[in-house]
């Protein structure tokens, strides 16, 4: 299990690397050529490497224990509040810097690089306040929308409650802290939020639509993300 998350982290930050425009990787995994294999598997996010297990096994070649790790790799689940703060975070302005190492490290001879943080632009957070999401759930993604407001610090952040129809939007600076009265409890419709980003001209660095449906995908001009159950 231990391998499963390790693997999962190191592909996450390979895909933030990718996404930043780096080609070319190199793991030092300390010999261990499972972890290598595991994170490479992981990045190719399981398009065709079932297809190649199988291959293996009925070739007799897939070792019953490395099916069995496969089989964990492949299903493992990560929990919407992480899957949130990895996007908000990734359309961040956080970063690294070797310009500024950590001094903290120095005395023990290790060069470290800082991490700091600019103000993002704008996000927009879409809730889902129709009767099918409860009391519990709206608490929740308003704990999770303050968590990504103190995490990214964005200079805007937007929030839309909707049901079948847009009910309110309130917006906050980056000193303000939201306050969460959600008005609906009616039927649902995913369309409205994004209507309204496009007719009042928004340009958000990220999107986010919580909701305990299943979402249908949208094409969208920005980042978007549907999570909450």
């Amino acid at each position: 299990m231990k391998l499963a998350w390790a693997a999962a982290v190191a592909a996450e930050q390979v895909r933030d690397l990718v996404e930043r425009g780096v080609g070319d990787f190199h793991f030092y995994t300390m010999n261990r050529a499972d972890l290598a294999f595991a994170v490479s598997v992981k990045r190719r996010e399981a398009r065709d490497f079932p297809g190649a297990a199988r291959i293996a096994k009925d070739a007799g070649k897939l070792p019953a224990s490395m099916e069995r790790f496969i089989d964990k790799l492949m299903n493992n689940k990560v929990h919407w509040r992480e899957r949130l703060r990895r996007f908000a975070m990734l359309h961040s302005k956080n970063t690294i810097s070797w310009n500024r190492l950590q001094r903290r490290m120095l005395p023990f001879g290790y060069c470290m690089p800082s991490r700091y943080s600019r103000s993002m632009g704008l996000i927009v957070n879409s809730i889902d306040t129709s009767g099918s999401v409860d009391q519990f759930q709206l608490d929740a993604f308003g704990s999770e929308i303050n968590s990504i407001k103190l995490m990214a610090r964005p200079k805007q952040m937007t929030n839309i409650y909707c049901d079948a129809r847009v009910q309110k939007v309130d917006t906050y600076d980056e000193y303000q802290v939201p306050e969460f009265k959600m008005p609906g409890r009616g039927g649902t419709d995913f369309r409205p939020p994004f209507e309204y980003v496009k007719k009042n001209d928004l340009k958000p660095a990220c999107f986010i639509y919580l909701t305990t449906a299943k979402a249908r995908s949208r094409r969208s001009r920005h980042p978007t993300l549907s999570c909450g159950s």
